[in-house]
């Protein structure tokens, strides 16, 4: 590893113990043991169920991208790659999961299989943007401050997505060509422009929408588990934002920017060490989960 990623990792590290510090440091860690020593566990299979669920719908979304470039691998194998690929992503740097589920695929058209990965990635950001405006402006009352500039910022996001997938926009980024890179920069947009069928763009986005659902209902079973129930709307509109927080790849594996989150929007509504002890159970859930995938490399490894 190069010095520099060295000190990148090493400043995320920093960053996440940082953050975890000023969180608890507000947090009564005797309510939040009292919280965990309640949890109600057929809850928390349930949450973990939906968390699995919002997996395969995933590699059903990265089948239909594979499949539209004629790339054939089974919808098994595809789940299986993910559940493996989410297990080492725990012990990789940010992006790891899509760096492993490419090693999975083979190398063979690697070109069209990162495109694939890539778009996955794209739909999945395209939605959890959707998610976070309509979250924010079901909240805007409360976080009036600040939320009518975020709101701005996804709009235009959302209209550039829109724009990408247009035949009318086609010209403007033909000026591509023309910047640094711009050649690189082209061939990505005619890679994305190989997704344009109408058929498949409605059918990932069903597939991103479905997968942030289940990644929410996750959420929604757990705060059940511990006995302070979050409204099912806020869940569902909140969690989105929660994951697109911890996407921002400034810690370890989103560790205090996820918490944060949790303690941040949550805490209103079932207080601090409720939140806090949500967004735990929320990563235990999905390290449980990827459990599976670790089964599934040993029996790999075997073969």
């Amino acid at each position: 590893m190069s010095t520099k990623k060295v000190l990148i990792e090493t400043g995320k590290i920093l960053i996440t113990i940082l953050l975890l510090y000023l969180l608890l440091k507000k947090i009564n860690l005797n309510e939040l043991l009292e919280i965990f020593s309640h949890v109600k566990y057929t809850y928390f299979i349930l949450a973990a169920f939906m968390y699995l669920t919002g997996i395969f719908i995933s590699s059903m979304r990265w089948n239909l991208f594979l499949s539209s470039l004629g790339i054939k691998v089974s919808l098994s194998a595809l789940f299986s790659h993910y559940l493996k690929s989410l297990f080492l992503a725990n012990f990789l740097p940010s992006g790891g999961l899509d760096v492993a589920r490419l090693m999975f695929l083979g190398k063979e058209r690697i070109k069209e299989k990162l495109s694939s990965t890539f778009m996955d990635r794209v739909f999945g950001f395209l939605a959890i943007n959707i998610y976070v405006f309509l979250g924010l402006l079901y909240s805007l009352h409360d976080t009036e401050k600040y939320a009518k500039v975020v709101i701005i910022a996804l709009f235009l996001q959302l209209v550039f997505f829109f724009m990408l997938f247009s035949k009318k926009t086609a010209s403007f980024f033909l000026l591509l060509k023309k910047m640094p890179m711009g050649e690189h920069l082209y061939h990505i947009y005619e890679f994305l422009h190989s997704f344009r069928s109408k058929n498949i763009v409605i059918k990932a986005l069903v597939y991103s929408f479905l997968i942030q659902f289940s990644y929410s209902m996750d959420v929604y079973f757990i705060t059940l588990s511990i006995g302070k129930p979050m409204g099912f709307l806020r869940t569902v509109l909140f969690v989105p934002l929660i994951n697109f927080i911890s996407m921002i790849p400034v810690t370890v594996s989103g560790f205090g920017m996820r918490e944060g989150g949790f303690v941040f929007l949550f805490s209103k509504y079932i207080g601090k060490e409720a939140a806090m002890a949500t967004s735990l159970l929320y990563f235990i859930s999905i390290f449980c989960v990827s459990i599976i995938g670790a089964i599934m490399l040993i029996r790999f490894q075997k073969k």
